[in-house]
């Protein structure tokens, strides 16, 4: 029988808020990459990943279409179950590479190479609540530009606070309510930190800056549920 975790990521006190992803210890059984896909396929979370050492973190993400070097907000989901499972995990090791992570009681936190970011092209827009509006409802409007998973729109919804709102497309997430660390990272890149960026079903997502061209990306982790798969 195979456990699956089902996580939210850089969810708030709104019902729904949240990135949703999938963990699957493998320490033992050890899956095939071919079946690993064969269930990310069939569960169609965004992501799941897959632990095959507790003590080392070392990891595997699937989406439903293919496995990915490394994937942002499921890490930090992974950690953040490792360690409320009584691990002690100072870094998660996907196939890109090792990545500190740190951990407290409600969140998770990523340290992640601005070099592993794919590039984006941010646009910029000047109504902050127009554009939460077409997140939420899924709208699409003359003005929306991020049918192309490369653009993102955003927009200043508090300055001095230092939080802005956005807008994109993601592979294997509902169109426009995508949540993913790594845009959040590249925009903090762009615009400076510290930032809070809100994504998707006002999920809020941290960044913070680094050293050597690494930024901190985090933010709150709830246990949605336990699923048990046969295998």
């Amino acid at each position: 029988m195979i456990e699956l975790y089902v996580l939210r990521v850089f969810t708030t006190d709104k019902p729904g808020s949240g990135g949703a992803c999938g963990v699957i210890f493998d320490p033992t059984t050890r899956l095939s990459e071919a079946d690993r896909q064969q269930i990310a396929s069939n569960r169609r979370l965004p992501e799941i990943v897959y632990i095959d050492d507790l003590e080392d973190a070392s990891a595997q993400v699937f989406t439903p279409s293919r496995q990915r070097a490394y994937a942002g907000y499921p890490l930090i989901a992974a950690a953040w179950l490792l360690c409320h499972q009584g691990y002690l995990v100072h870094a998660m090791c996907p196939p890109a590479g090792s990545v500190p992570v740190r951990v407290d009681a409600h969140s998770a936190f990523l340290s992640l190479p601005l070099a592993w970011v794919r590039p984006y092209e941010f646009q910029e827009m000047k109504d902050p609540a127009a554009l939460r509006v077409e997140t939420m409802h899924g709208v699409t409007t003359r003005s929306d530009l991020s049918n192309h998973d490369r653009v993102v729109l955003w927009a200043w919804s508090d300055h001095i606070g230092r939080r802005v709102v956005t807008k994109s497309t993601i592979p294997d997430h509902p169109h426009g309510q995508g949540i993913s660390a790594s845009i959040a990272l590249a925009l903090g890149a762009a615009v400076g930190t510290p930032l809070l960026v809100e994504q998707g079903n006002s999920s809020i997502c941290a960044v913070a800056s680094g050293n050597d061209g690494v930024l901190e990306v985090g933010g709150h982790v709830t246990l949605d549920g336990l699923e048990r798969l046969n295998d």
